[in-house]
This record gives structure tokens, C-alpha cells and sequence, in this order.
């Protein structure tokens, strides 16, 4: 709807909320990595990959951040690559010379992720300046905070199931299983994943889709749209 004004103060108020939240649970997870590793997950070798990981933690909760935002402007392709392509890709050409030209092992490749997240993240902010600078210099912004949270509780608790359901068997697995048992599975859950790129294909294109016409009380156009998205999944 064009209400610059309401984006800025959205986009700080977001900020306000994930940075201090990311930094604290990044300095909590460094500084407890040796309980974790010793008492949770039994395995002492596991002390400096998780002080490392725990390093990823506020670049990832600005590539999601930012990949959100361009999503709700509509911006479907920097939507994808700041939330589905840049680490990866960055990671493969990290890993590839940590890996296996410097022998790092998995310390290299803990390396490897932790720079494709800070590529990304910088990469999702300076697209997110390039879109919306020109638009937003001289505003204050103002956003409502119980209209955010009464807007984003729902998605959170929606987010966390999701979180669960995807992790908790591996950190499960973790806990009482072997390093083996560990990349066996988890390769073989990525693997099976495959399967799911045609439903996050068609949800990312149609998503905001939903809440532009939800918004906008376009009720014929969102039930049209839902019934093609659910067609082109069925087809394919």
C-alpha cells in the first residue's frame, strides 16, 4: 500500500527485537558450549564447533529478516536469493576451499557456513538499502507494537512448530546416538526434503499473494489463487 512510513517503523521495531534477542542467545550458546557439549550431547569434541556455530546465529536472523521484508514488497526474486541461494552457493565455494584444498575438516566447513551467512545477510541488507533508501530517507517511521505482535505471534508459534519438527530428531539423535548415526540421517532427511521444493516454489510466489489480497479483502482473488496454487502442485 505504499506506506512508507509504516515499513520504517516496522523494519526498527523488527530490528529492536532480533538484534538484542540473536546477541543474547549468540553469548549465551558460546559461553555454555562446554556444558552443552559435555552434559547434553556427551561428546566434549563438540565444545569449539558449537562456540563457532553460535557465530552464525545473528548473520541468519538478518538474512530471514531481510528475505521477509523483500518478500512483503514483492521483490520475489531477492526474496529467494537472500533466503534460499546465497548460502548455499557461498558455502559450496567456502567449502571448497577450506575443505578440500586446505584440509580444514569440519572446522573448515563450520567456517564455510558462518562466512556464507555474513556474505548473505550483508548481501539481503544492501538489497534491501538499494529498494527502499530512495523512499524512506526522511521518514521517521511509526509502527504500531501491539499491532506487531498481535500480527506476528501467531507466525512465531507456526515458526516454532515447524523449528521442532524439523530439528528435534536430530538434536534427539544427537544426544543418544553416535557422530555416524548423526550424517547418516542427516543426509538421508536432506535427501527426502527434494521432495518439498515444489510446495516452497509455489508458496513463495504465492504467499504474498494471500496477504495482499487478504488485506485488500479481495476474497474471490485470494480463493482463485489458492485453488491455481494448489493445481500447479497437484500437476507437477
Amino acid at each position: 500500500q505504499n506506506d512508507w512510513e509504516s515499513i520504517k517503523g516496522l523494519y526498527r521495531k523488527g530490528l529492536s527485537i532480533a538484534l538484542p534477542f540473536s546477541a543474547c542467545l549468540t553469548g549465551s550458546i558460546f559461553y555454555f558450549s562446554g556444558p552443552i557439549s559435555h552434559h547434553l550431547f556427551h561428546k566434549p569434541e563438540l565444545t569449539a564447533l558449537i562456540r563457532l556455530m553460535s557465530l552464525a546465529i545473528l548473520p541468519t536472523v538478518l538474512i530471514l529478516l531481510h528475505a521477509e521484508l523483500l518478500k512483503g514488497l514483492q521483490r520475489t526474486r531477492d526474496y529467494i536469493v537472500v533466503h534460499s541461494i546465497g548460502v548455499p552457493v557461498v558455502s559450496i565455494i567456502a567449502f571448497t576451499i577450506l575443505c578440500i584444498q586446505m584440509d580444514m575438516g569440519v572446522t573448515g566447513a563450520v567456517w564455510a557456513h558462518i562466512l556464507a551467512t555474513c556474505v548473505t545477510a550483508l548481501f539481503g541488507i544492501g538489497l534491501w538499502w538499494l529498494v527502499t533508501q530512495s523512499r524512506m530517507t526522511g521518514i521517521k517511521g511509526r509502527f504500531q507494537w501491539h499491532r506487531l505482535l498481535k500480527s506476528s505471534l501467531p507466525l512465531f508459534w507456526v515458526t516454532l512448530m515447524n523449528f521442532l519438527m524439523m530439528w528435534t530428531s536430530t538434536l534427539a539423535l544427537g544426544v543418544w546416538g553416535t557422530n555416524a548415526e548423526v550424517g547418516i540421517y542427516t543426509t538421508a532427511y536432506r535427501t527426502s526434503m527434494l521432495t518439498s521444493f515444489i510446495l516452497i516454489a509455489v508458496n513463495t510466489v504465492a504467499a504474498p499473494k494471500y496477504a495482499e489480497y487478504y488485506s485488500l479483502h479481495l476474497m474471490k482473488r485470494l480463493e482463485e489463487t489458492a485453488l491455481t496454487s494448489v493445481k500447479i502442485m497437484c500437476i507437477i
